[in-house]
């Protein structure tokens, strides 16, 4: 047997009467460690508690320990002791042996709660648990190998078979119509597979109707139950899971389930992951998911899928947020502070929104108090509480607010005292979850309801359901909505840059020579599902050609239940008014607020955007650019949708028809495509890869230079190592006619995707490694270079990426001869004192908004955000603009081609040399040095497209990175800022701090 190192970790519990009754409360895994170790470790571990309630009575606490890294086949060892007070003796000792468990994907241990709590009383109510893992990993031995590859060999012949059966229609004996397909099977074969088909098919009916999946996810579910083959199982496992868990086939949950766990969690994927786990009854995926939050991701509240989780699902992100709510862990996240000031706060920024809510209510309110009428005003989603608060203002007679998301809806009840409006009744549900009657959460039904259930897509919050359910159980017959309705818009466009974003191009040299290809299932793929918001206004007037006006293509009357259907298709004839390439949309909606239009809310880009030319002609601050001179939000921005690959080009006054989608969350749109079904990826590299990445490997200054580079020290003796994700550069040398290539790709996702490029390309001399053992003493003898761009996926601020590659070098290096190159040689942090034109509002108090004291949520934001706000976020800067206040500084350098250090520090000051008193921030961001020579040819940045001077133009950034942002929160009189960088090597992470 194969040991490990003993895994030591603690976790403080300091209710401890509460989280006993809390897991005895519950049925569910409720209580969660931190994950541990913190330090690099083989195996990362989750331990969770739960009530094992046996027929005779008894209760044994079950203790499951969730591997989210490493082998499966150990067998785990538990010491544990447990503390009282932190620090008097110890009150319990046990030690456990765990067993592996299928159901969870785990092992599971059990002791007698109880008694250790008859035993072991606490004196106080604080706990502390010292906990010891000894783990062995069971060597297995494989015989009859020969035996083993001929069963191979007759599965896939059988499987190649059985997808033969699959597509025959004419021999099928029923018929399932789901959406716009049908499919011709066999009875018999669903029914042996499901007990959901089985007891569907009890009559003698040989047609269905199947209207709870997507056609193409019931096609892979068939696929599947033929085969026991998915072909699309990393974009689809989501969807999929949820079909096995409707029709009842475990081996498909099973798949599912594996296939979240090996993937790496992104800011695009971990709610996917959270939500499937919870609702599909999953719990090793769910904590999967909770780690991934655990660590902090920045930024991973602002993102769409936390956005519909809080609104979908608020108990689950309750449960999230209080997750270590009774738990000290040195290592824990509080995202309290986080989630609220993400999701709440930057909208109540939004002066033009608050200022047109406020007056559609007082003329919605004035309108039916002029009829004779009583006012009875609902709020879904209160929030702050600032829309119900604007409602009695305005002579509501009563008004009832809901807000499901419990630190919200607690931070919304102290503002509402604060403020003096304790006659609002505030519901601490979701809007589905009200009752209404004399007593309960309503004593009658409302005849007003104000909300702002939208997101950049509109309806990707839910507001379909949450507005059809209101009018039918909450909202009396007739009543009037704030908003009234919503348009949205679609503009057809030419631009590069966006589908730089979306579809990697040819790689070649500086001579013209091809070197790397994209796949066909690559190009042709139509891309993430999840929504592409940006900020359209910033976008250079040059990178893009509109091909015709903007044209409305839904709308959504709020008020009209019949209306607000789940799924509709729009078919629109459109006039090209310039010639181009149809490649993308640019979508954006508008509000009207009051039943009359009388006020107006919009979220087109500038040059669409209704009060552009007012606005320019009463500008008088020459420094704004005009494309800023519209409100600013960050909450509602717009969006680009991909058109399906064309190379065809649309001339002036052709008509084309523009088909537009939607279904109860997202939009879709084509063109001369009225069957279009929703936009999925089918190639998986737009799955492996997000958007900024697949633009980086698009750089072609990027390119050129690191290609330039390999190409004057390669020559076809050199064997290069490629460490990083997806590295399309790393492919390439293969082409540059080395000996050989290996890519060290750990990620099953990743590694498909460089094996698709390497095959389509024929390249025979580039192999792919999942683990450096795999190489044998010869061919790491053979190992001239190591190069990394350097990128990984699970870095989030730019110089993370080379700190991992420095750590990976360190591990590397002493199996390599003494006198390999590493490429990069040396990377470097550089920073620059700014003043943000908007960006800042994300972190500034709120203090009185529309005449009412926020200040209660000013606290709240404020109250952890020392202890959880780091001083560093990734930001895209791009899309916000910002001034230089002085010269760029160089924060610090390490080198990559020798071990990075221990610890480092780094001290200096920031010269701001023009109006000091408008700092509000501090950009930063790294370059990475290919050699020693500084050369700006051999440098790669992720900061400014060119040198900064201070000037009345923004800075021009790098679109293809986020950059990092350190928010000012009290400009320096002096004109100085001081600033320290720390280095720490075990923990690889950079410290920053500001003053």
């Amino acid at each position: 047997m194969l040991e490990y190192p003993e895994i030591r970790f603690t976790w403080v519990i300091s209710n401890f009467s509460e989280w006993i009754a809390t897991i005895k409360r519950q049925k569910e895994w409720v209580a969660y460690s931190p994950l541990f170790p913190r330090e690099p470790c083989p195996t990362k571990w989750k331990l969770m508690f739960r009530i094992e309630r046996e027929r005779d009575g008894d209760e044994k606490i079950s203790l499951f320990l969730c591997p989210l890294m490493g082998p499966s086949n150990l067998e785990v060892f538990f010491h544990f002791m447990f503390y009282d007070n932190l620090y008097v003796p110890r009150m319990a000792e046990l030690d456990l042996s765990f067993t592996p468990t299928d159901k969870f994907l785990g092992y599971e241990g059990f002791y007698d709660l109880p008694k250790l709590l008859a035993d072991n009383e606490p004196r106080g109510n604080t706990v502390k648990f010292a906990c010891t893992v000894t783990i062995m990993e069971k060597l297995r031995l494989l015989d009859s190998c020969e035996k083993v590859q001929k069963l191979h060999v007759a599965n896939a012949k059988l499987n190649a078979d059985m997808e033969k059966l699959l597509c025959m229609d004419k021999f099928g004996d029923v018929e399932l119509v789901v959406g716009n397909r049908t499919f011709t099977t066999y009875k018999g074969i669903l029914a042996a597979r499901s007990t959901v088909f089985a007891n569907m098919f009890q009559g003698q009916a040989k047609r269905f109707t199947v209207d709870d999946v997507e056609p193409e996810v019931f096609q892979e579910v068939l696929r599947y139950i033929y085969t026991d083959q998915v072909s699309d199982l990393g974009s689809m496992k989501f969807k999929l899971m949820g079909a096995a868990h409707r029709y009842n086939i475990a081996s498909l949950i099973e798949l599912c389930k594996q296939a979240f766990l090996v993937g790496e969690l992104s800011l695009d994927t971990f709610a996917d992951a959270l939500i499937a786990g919870s609702i599909y009854e999953v719990p090793a995926v769910k904590i999967y998911a909770l780690c991934y939050i655990e660590e902090g991701p920045v930024g991973f509240t602002q993102t769409r899928g936390w956005k519909e989780l809080v609104e979908a699902h608020p108990s689950l992100a309750n449960e999230v947020m209080y997750d270590d709510a009774g738990s000290d862990s040195d290592d824990g996240f509080d995202l309290r502070q986080e989630i609220a000031r993400s999701a709440f706060a930057d909208m109540c920024h939004d002066w033009e929104r608050n200022q047109k809510y406020d007056q559609a209510l007082q003329l919605t309110i004035g309108r039916l108090h002029a009829a004779g009428r009583e006012a009875h005003v609902l709020d879904i989603g209160t929030g702050s509480g600032l829309l119900s608060m604007m409602a009695v203002r305005a002579g509501a007679d009563s008004v009832v607010a809901c807000e499901a998301f419990r630190p919200m809806a607690d931070c919304a009840e102290r503002v509402m005292a604060a403020n003096g409006f304790g006659r609002i009744r505030l519901v601490k549900k979701r809007s589905t979850e009200v009752r209404v009657g004399p007593g309960l959460d309503m004593e009658r039904k409302a005849n007003v309801l104000v909300t702002e259930l939208f997101d950049t897509e509109l309806i990707g919050e839910g507001a379909i359901a949450t507005y059809r359910h209101a009018l039918e159980h909450l909202l009396e017959p007739g009543c009037l909505t704030i908003p009234h309705s919503a348009t949205v818009y679609a503009q057809l466009v030419e631009c590069p840059l966006a589908v730089s974003w979306q579809v990697p191009k040819i790689l070649g040299n500086a001579d013209g020579d091809v070197l790397l290809r994209t796949p066909e299932e690559v190009v042709d793929c139509r891309g993430s599902s999840a929504v592409f918001d940006v900020q359209l206004s910033q976008l250079p007037e040059t990178s893009f050609n509109a091909l015709s006006e903007p044209v409305p293509v839904f709308g959504f009357e709020w008020s009209n239940r019949e209306e607000l259907e789940v799924k509709r298709h729009s078919r629109k004839p459109v006039e090209i008014i310039r010639g181009g390439v149809p490649q993308a949309i640019f979508m954006w909606w508008d509000l009207k607020m009051d039943l009359e239009g009388t006020v107006m809310l919009s979220c087109a880009p500038f040059w669409a955007h209704p009060d552009f030319s007012s606005l320019k002609e009463s500008n008088k601050n020459p420094k704004i650019p005009e494309q800023n001179l519209i409100p600013w939000r960050d909450h509602w921005m717009q969006a680009i949708y991909f058109l399906p690959y064309t190379k065809n080009t649309l001339n002036p006054g052709q008509r084309v028809n523009l088909d537009s989608f939607h279904d109860e969350f997202s939009l879709w749109f084509g063109l001369e495509s009225p069957n279009l079904p929703p936009t999925h990826c089918s190639c998986g590299f737009h799955i492996a890869y997000s958007r900024s990445r697949i633009g980086q490997l698009n750089n072609g200054l990027r390119n050129k230079r690191t290609l330039n580079y390999l190409e004057q020290i390669l020559d076809k003796s050199s064997t290069v190592l490629v460490i990083g994700d997806g590295s399309l550069l790393g492919v390439a040398i293969g082409a540059l006619g080395v000996s050989h290539v290996y890519l060290l790709e750990p990620g099953q996702l990743s590694r498909t995707c460089m094996e698709s490029y390497i095959r389509f390309n024929g390249l025979k001399n580039v192999s792919i490694l999942s683990d450096l053992a795999e190489l044998d003493a010869s061919q790491r003898a053979a190992i001239s270079h190591v190069y990394g761009e350097p990128y990984f996926g699970s870095a989030i601020l730019p110089w993370e990426n080379a700190i991992q590659f420095g750590a990976l070098a360190k591990q590397i290096r002493q199996l390599l001869k003494p006198e390999v190159t590493f490429i990069p040689h040396s990377f470097s942090v550089h920073a620059v004192p700014v003043e943000f034109l908007d960006l800042h509002k994300i972190n500034a108090p709120l203090g009185t908004c529309e005449g009412f004291d926020l200040s209660a949520m000013d606290r709240m934001i404020e109250e952890h955000s020392n202890e959880t706000d780091s001083p560093v976020e990734a930001q895209p800067l791009w899309e916000y603009p910002c001034f230089a206040l002085g010269a760029p500084v160089n924060l610090l350098s390490l080198p990559l081609s020798q071990d990075l250090p221990a610890t480092q520090l780094w001290q200096g000051e920031f010269q701001l040399t023009q109006t000091p008193e408008k700092c509000n921030g501090i950009a930063v961001w790294a370059d990475w040095h290919m050699d020693g020579s500084g050369s700006p040819k051999t440098t790669i940045s992720t900061g400014p497209l060119e040198e900064i001077v201070e000037s009345e133009r923004p800075i021009r950034w790098n679109a293809n990175w986020r950059q990092g942002v350190h928010l000012v929160k009290k400009a320096p009189r002096d004109g100085v800022i001081k600033w320290s960088v720390k280095f720490n090597g075990q923990l690889r992470a950079c410290y920053f701090l500001f003053e």
